[in-house]
């Protein structure tokens, strides 16, 4: 293109004769078409850049096997593509040009039509020019994923072909190969990208108003309201249709760092202030408007847990966050990430019903039809034996100490007044606040700057007996205990270890 150019002003300026000069007109004409068309050209090649990433049209890929089609079913952008009628083929990219914001992973989103037994994708990249030839990236596994809703899959890059990418270009073709049971129903693959770096597109068909009090950086409410748009939709088909479609967003200075209700998120001003990095906290938010629990047993652990674990699988980069390992001391009680971990436990080792039991808790979460019996039915364990199988695999893995047993008999200490509340049972033995804790009391029972109560009532079999300190290690003066007590009288909320015996 430019030897064109540079012949066509060549042309013009040697023009002396009047029919020189209508030539050198006409050559001017020329040259301003090839201008035009080689300025409108790159735009085209930058849009392409990200339709192909984006799966926008089927005419930026192509299939050894199966059939290509269009579909409004996307994670982003206005369409993605569906591929059916395959058990094995390789989609294959047109050539890109230099790719911006190379990291060390390629993320996917991709839809499944039904549970697979077994499955895979891999990813493998092209370019003469850097000397790559259908090197290999890396792949993800399909086995055991819920099957109608968007699934981020994360594949590494190697060291070698991240610098390669990052260098100059205009050969790049990425191929993907999916190998599945055989299937008529149609697999939808969208958004190819870099981890950490925003996909295409901030606007969706949800309405996000956004408030902000007060002095804010725009680059990252742009990135607030891209995460938004991005997988606020996806929650919205995948847990709850009749969520709110208009969502407001306020900005401010707030205890927490977010919290959210109703059709509102709030987000602490100073947090993303200091922490710009955390825009996937709109994930965890988000969430909390799509649950929309309001009435029957809702457990906080559950509601906390779930959005974590929403999180985890639909946010964008989760820079500097994550869900927690096990470690001895925490109970699933605990919510957010040590939840989410112990949900993904069971999700993995009690998975039934062709969906996740994630989703399933959600739904009677919300319908108010949920009741701890459900994890006998699930499972044949309660929730507190499954946390202690959950500690010993993942204890043994992580060199920690499992969780102790949950008690079956003993005594049960309330943190309300006529046995009400939260209550805990406890067998024979002593225990100073950490004991308690990892057995599920709240930590904020023992904390001196928390207002939330602490025991208020006490059962006590016949059989038992009781000693109830002020102090952190049963030491000092407690006050005993042979039967219940419905009120502890000036021991309320002033409870701080306990010691159970066996009645002489």
């Amino acid at each position: 293109m430019k030897y064109t150019i540079r012949k066509l002003f060549a042309k013009i300026r040697h023009a002396h004769t009047a029919m020189k000069k209508m030539c050198a007109r006409k050559m001017l004409f020329q040259l301003t078409s090839v201008l035009i068309t080689t300025v409108f050209a790159a735009g085209a090649l930058a849009q392409t850049q990200t339709d192909i990433l984006g799966f926008e049209s089927t005419q930026h890929w192509s299939a050894s096997s199966g059939t290509l089609a269009n579909t409004n079913v996307h994670s982003q952008g206005n369409s993605a593509i569906a591929i059916n009628n395959f058990s094995y083929t390789q989609l294959s990219s047109v050539p890109l040009a230099t790719l911006s914001n190379v990291s060390q992973e390629f993320e996917i989103d991709v839809q499944l039509p039904a549970v697979f037994s077994w499955g895979q994708v891999q990813l493998s990249v092209s370019s003469p020019t850097l000397g790559l030839y259908s090197a290999w990236v890396g792949s993800a596994n399909l086995a055991n994923l819920s099957a109608n809703t968007f699934h981020k899959l994360s594949i590494p890059i190697p060291a070698n072909i991240e610098t390669a990418l990052k260098q100059n270009y205009s050969d790049l073709v990425i191929k993907l190969v999916l190998s599945v049971p055989n299937t008529n129903s149609a697999i939808v693959v969208d958004n190819l990208r870099f981890s950490g770096q925003p996909v295409s597109g901030c606007q969706s068909n949800i309405n996000l108003i956004i408030s902000v009090e007060g002095v804010f950086n725009n680059n990252t409410l742009n990135n607030l309201a891209c995460t938004f748009h991005t997988v606020y939709p996806q929650l919205f088909a995948r847990f709850n249709t009749s969520a709110p479609q208009t969502v407001y967003l306020d900005i401010r200075d707030i205890d927490p760092p977010a919290y959210a209700g109703g059709d509102r998120i709030t987000v602490k001003r100073q947090w993303m202030l200091d922490n710009p990095h955390d825009t996937d906290i709109m994930v965890h938010e988000g969430m909390h408007i799509i649950q929309a629990y309001s009435f029957g047993n809702v457990p906080g652990w559950l509601t906390e847990g779930i959005a974590d674990f929403v999180r985890d699988e639909y946010g964008l980069s989760n820079l500097g966050w994550s869900l927690q390992q096990y470690r001895y001391g925490q109970h699933y009680s605990n919510g957010y990430g040590v939840a989410a971990s112990f949900l993904q436990w069971i999700d993995t080792n009690y998975a039934g019903g062709g969906s996740s039991r994630v989703d399933q808790l959600d739904q009677l979460l919300r319908s108010g039809q949920y009741t701890n019996d459900i994890w006998v039915q699930w499972t044949g364990h309660d929730v507190d034996h499954l946390w202690y199988f959950y500690s010993v695999e993942k204890g043994a893995l992580y060199g920690e100490q499992p969780a102790p047993l949950p008690a079956t008999q003993g005594i049960t200490v309330f943190e309300h007044a006529n046995f009400e509340g939260f209550g805990l049972k406890l067998d024979v033995g002593n225990y100073t606040p950490n004991d308690l804790i990892v057995r599920g009391a709240p930590g904020s029972w023992f904390d001196p700057n928390s207002a939330n109560s602490g025991v208020s009532s006490v059962k006590v079999p016949t059989g038992y007996r009781v000693t109830l300190f002020t102090s952190t290690d049963l030491s000092g003066t407690g006050v005993q205990y042979t039967s219940d007590v419905s009120f502890v009288g000036a021991l309320n909320d002033n409870i701080h270890s306990i010691r159970v015996e066996l009645a002489p």
